[in-house]
């Protein structure tokens, strides 16, 4: 019966979509091309679940050695607005959860939040004039700026030919912005992918030849206490009882990674940005009383960074919280022929910025 309603919804959200991008192809809406500064979108064509901060983290860690970094995000989920500087103390409640997720990695790094994009920029120029790289966090569908490099990700288990536009599938904007892509890096692929499985999707894609194609999977790292002097256990053993907990756009990977080694004896999935309350660590503690003893509870690292508050999580839930992290793998030893192109779009950028301001 919804469906009645979902593909006329989806049929106007595509009409939308078309003018909006037309405008903008023919420069009646315009878009900014920053010369004084290499700006880099990482982004994706669907809701959530792409794989974006782990993404983002592993630019961040590779440019970081030769380049003067900064990131600028919307903050999605934040209850603030406007232009606000990332620190280690900032609240998630302010800059959002990833952004926070991402300076506690990499405190060094400067990271801002804020909606319009291109005044993030000229404020992260101002404030800190020798930045040479601007990571531009899920800017895909912006627009308003027009990167010097577009990193489009497609989720393998989710391929965007193969899907519909919100409300009918899981599509914000249109397969056909494929184009506009330097880069498209189809992540959480299997461990297991095949070359026969790479070319379906190569094929399903249908690429130019311009575009680089690159194939990476999801590796999680051992669970860490959330509070390492209250912990149950330090290390935990396989085969170990297991609450899994995450508020992410597609938990699946999450859950068939932990999966591999532990025993999920209950799972509690939440919206992608939920934020806990008091009304959550009830529903834990009771969720725990009908588990076995040893069950601990392992969350994203995502979700870590929202259940950091001691004095707000009960003891019972503290000694027994543990996060994993993800890292982006590529496959076939492919990252090194990544960047390197990457670094192509960015010398050719910084020349060109050299010869037009003489």
């Amino acid at each position: 019966m919804l469906k009645i309603f979902a593909y006329p919804i989806a049929w106007l959200f595509r009409i939308y979509l078309n003018i909006r991008h037309k405008l903008f192809d023919q420069g009646t809406i315009k878009s900014v091309k920053f010369t004084n500064v290499v700006t880099i979108c990482v982004g994706n064509l669907t809701v959530g679940g792409t794989g974006k901060t782990p993404f983002t983290e592993m630019l961040i860690g590779s440019l970081m050695g030769n380049h003067k970094v900064a990131v600028l995000s919307r903050g999605y989920g934040r209850r603030s607005k406007g232009f606000i500087e990332v620190t280690s103390r900032s609240s998630y409640k302010q800059v959002g959860d990833e952004p926070k997720q991402m300076k506690l990695k990499f405190p060094d790094v400067p990271m801002f939040v804020c909606e319009k994009r291109v005044d993030g920029v000229n404020r992260i120029m101002e404030l800190y004039p020798d930045t040479d790289i601007i990571l531009l966090d899920d800017a895909f569908q912006h627009r308003y700026i027009d990167p010097t490099v577009n990193i489009l990700l497609v989720d393998y288990n989710r391929p965007v030919f193969e899907d519909d536009l919100l409300p009918v599938g899981s599509l914000r904007d249109l397969p056909s912005q494929l184009p506009r892509a330097h880069f498209v890096c189809v992540t959480k692929c299997s461990p297991t992918i095949t070359p026969i499985d790479m070319r379906v999707m190569k094929n399903g894609l249908r690429l130019f030849p311009y575009q680089g194609l690159f194939f990476t999977r999801m590796v999680s790292g051992s669970p860490i206490p959330v509070f390492p002097d209250e912990a149950m256990l330090s290390i935990l053993p396989n085969g170990q009882n297991v609450l899994a907990m995450a508020a992410i756009g597609n938990p699946a990977p999450f859950i068939e990674g932990l999966e591999t080694t532990y025993k999920i004896v209950d799972q509690m999935l939440l919206r992608d940005h939920h934020p806990y309350n008091v009304n959550d660590m009830y529903k834990i503690e009771e969720r725990l009383e009908s588990l076995p003893d040893d069950t601990v509870i392992i969350v994203t690292e995502k979700d870590a960074v929202k259940l950091t508050g001691r004095n707000r999580i009960p003891l019972n839930i503290r000694k027994r919280l543990y996060y994993v992290s993800v890292n982006i793998s590529f496959t076939a030893d492919t990252k090194e022929n990544f960047l390197k192109q990457l670094d192509s779009y960015v010398r050719k950028n910084q020349t060109d910025s050299l010869l037009y301001t003489k």
